[in-house]
């Protein structure tokens, strides 16, 4: 006897348990911004403002997921959002002599939904007890009622071609009648190389008995089970998948965690009760072009600075907190240059009668500037008794550094005698 178990009904079904937590109605509250970002729990209330806060969702669901996850299955709104907020605290080393003061964008990524705290149950799939097929009795006994031929027989040729092979059926001519269609089964060919030949067994697979092929035909149609909710792609363990699955808890962000120090208030009070604060605040730091500001690294370094002494102005070198250098080089010290391009006031000329109107020059700017300055007059009574003016040439850069004198002098006539 062959027994052949038949399949029963399958009922398919799925539970999923999910906590969720109202939002708060003040999106501001310490409480709510504590639960999510943990380092703020050692921020006392009175050193911690949160403000600005905002949501990315477009569904105002009231709800947060704690525990489980939501599927379709559960019809349940859901949305993943980012909640950020503006985060303001101080955190103090001793009393109120040294203070870190904080000032952050935070965020944190929340499933947010419409659910309650409870489990859900849907059933997900119903399959019918199986029907037992029809004619698989008959079919099995005339497959293994057939009359096989058993026999051998060897194949010459000049060269091995392998067309007998194992698994094939054989007919034969030049022989009975009856060969010529019996499609007999080759189970065994066995080739000699050398002598190019093939012998070939025709007959039944001895290997392959009753319980052999039911073995085989229930492997070939097997069906795949899966025992619970966690549904299976294939009859691999390693394939589950869940059912449904839209979305789980969305872990909170690591952003906005304090890290290091971003500025520092050195407080101390005097004498007279006045607080005296050194506030080093990145914030604060302003930059001249707007091409110049970078990420820079602020600390101590060996600086020539230039102080009045005595009237005079000296330099030297002393510790301040700076950064590197940058910025385009501006000299302030030095020769004078010969300028690329001039401004001119005055003449090597009388000139007109009236006062010149001629643009003011100011040092700092892109031109130099030629002066011409009257540096004497002369009368000669005893030659042509001419009155005369000289002038020289002096030449400024853009800085206002004086940079040559004419050492000829141009001679302009003031007055010739009338004779």
């Amino acid at each position: 006897n062959v027994i052949y178990p038949m399949a029963g009904a399958q009922i398919e079904t799925a539970t999923q348990a999910i906590i969720v937590e109202a939002y708060p109605v003040d999106t501001a509250s310490k409480t709510f911004w504590r639960t999510q970002l943990p380092w703020l729990v050692d921020i006392a209330d009175g050193d911690l403002t949160i403000a600005n806060v905002t949501r990315s969702g477009s569904q105002s669901l009231g709800n947060y997921l704690l525990t489980g996850q939501i599927v379709s299955w559960m019809n349940v709104d859901s949305e993943e959002e980012t909640w950020q907020a503006e985060v303001s605290y101080v955190s103090k080393t001793s009393g109120d002599v040294d203070s870190s003061v904080e000032s952050r964008k935070v965020s944190v990524r929340l499933l947010s939904c419409g659910g309650t705290s409870k489990t859900y149950r849907t059933t997900l799939s119903y399959t019918a007890a199986e029907t037992p097929p029809s004619g698989l009795a008959a079919a099995l006994y005339a497959s293994w009622g057939r009359l096989h031929w058993d026999g051998q027989f060897t194949l010459t040729e000049p060269e091995v071609t392998f067309q007998a092979r194992p698994y094939n059926l054989c007919n034969i001519t030049g022989g009975l009648s009856e060969w010529t269609s019996m499609a007999a089964l080759v189970p065994e060919v066995s080739y000699d190389l050398d002598a190019g030949t093939t012998s070939v067994t025709t007959g039944t697979f001895g290997r392959l008995q009753a319980d052999t092929l039911v073995a085989f035909w229930r492997g070939i149609n097997a069906r795949n089970y899966s025992t619970n909710r966690v549904g299976r792609t294939d009859a691999s363990a390693s394939s589950r998948v869940v059912v449904g699955a839209t979305g789980g808890r969305v872990l909170n962000s690591l952003d906005g965690d304090p890290g290091r120090t971003r500025r520092t208030i050195l407080r101390a009070v005097s004498g007279e009760s006045i607080t005296q604060q050194i506030d080093l605040n990145p914030a604060a730091v302003a930059h001249a072009a707007p091409g110049d500001r970078t990420a820079r690294t602020i600390q101590p370094r060996e600086i020539l600075i230039p102080y009045q002494s005595g009237g005079n102005v000296v330099a030297k070198l002393c510790q301040v907190l700076a950064s590197d250098l940058y910025g385009t080089e501006v000299a302030i010290g030095g020769a004078a240059t010969n300028p690329a391009t001039l401004a001119t006031l005055g003449s090597n000329a009388l000139g007109a009668e009236g006062a010149s109107s001629a643009t003011d020059w100011t040092a700092g700017g892109a031109n130099g500037l030629d002066l011409w300055v009257e540096t004497r007059q002369r009368y000669y009574y005893a030659g042509t008794r001419t009155w005369y003016a000289y002038a020289r040439k002096l030449r400024f850069d853009s800085t206002g550094k004086l940079y040559s004198v004419s050492g000829t002098e141009t001679r302009i006539t003031v007055e010739v005698p009338e004779l």
